[in-house]
């Protein structure tokens, strides 16, 4: 899905991988995104860029910063701001740069309340493209889970953020296996 963004930035992947666990995020699963945000060592933040931050966007925010979890903000739902024109084949930039004026300028005003919402909770975030130092600032993409636009670009942030910072804790060891149950059920 990145091979043609690693191409072109001439970056290189160097950690095993990524294990993402997806915690839903309706209202009555609050332990279990609590539990899942205790053991993460990095989380993606999901949030519809049309609605903004959510009753449980804030909460999970909460959990995180509990938890002083690095993470990124997924800007979700691009697909849906009036005249947005899906574009597969290219990368997000120049996606965005095919859109008419005003669906950018839509795009960058809730990009905007975003930001705002963020710095009222604390922390300082842009634009993924425009960030200098990852360690003080939280990277915004946005993306379209339906058509994927911008995961190529959330993928290569992660796996950056995990190589720069990570990478020590994320190694392949032999041996005795250890981890973390989230969650038991028995029938």
């Amino acid at each position: 899905m990145c091979r043609g963004l690693l191409k072109d930035t001439g970056a290189e992947i160097k950690i095993p991988g990524l294990l993402v666990i997806d915690t839903p995020g309706h209202s009555a699963f609050v332990n279990l995104r609590k539990r899942g945000g205790s053991i993460a060592d990095i989380a993606i933040l999901v949030v519809d860029v049309n609605r903004g931050f959510e009753l449980q966007t804030h909460e999970c925010v909460g959990i995180l910063k509990t938890f002083k979890t690095p993470f990124v903000v997924a800007a979700n739902k691009i697909d849906l701001i009036p005249g947005w024109r899906p574009d597969r084949d290219d990368r997000l930039s120049i996606t965005l740069a095919k859109q008419e004026t005003s669906v950018r300028r839509e795009l960058d005003n809730r990009l905007f309340n975003l930001m705002g919402t963020l710095s009222r909770l604390g922390f300082r975030s842009d634009m993924y493209e425009k960030i200098s130092d990852f360690r003080k600032s939280v990277a915004i993409i946005p993306v379209s889970a339906k058509n994927g636009t911008g995961i190529p670009e959330l993928l290569a942030v992660l796996v950056g953020l995990t190589q720069q910072f990570m990478r020590q804790r994320l190694s392949v060891s032999r041996g005795l296996a250890r981890g973390n149950v989230l969650e038991v059920k028995e029938e």
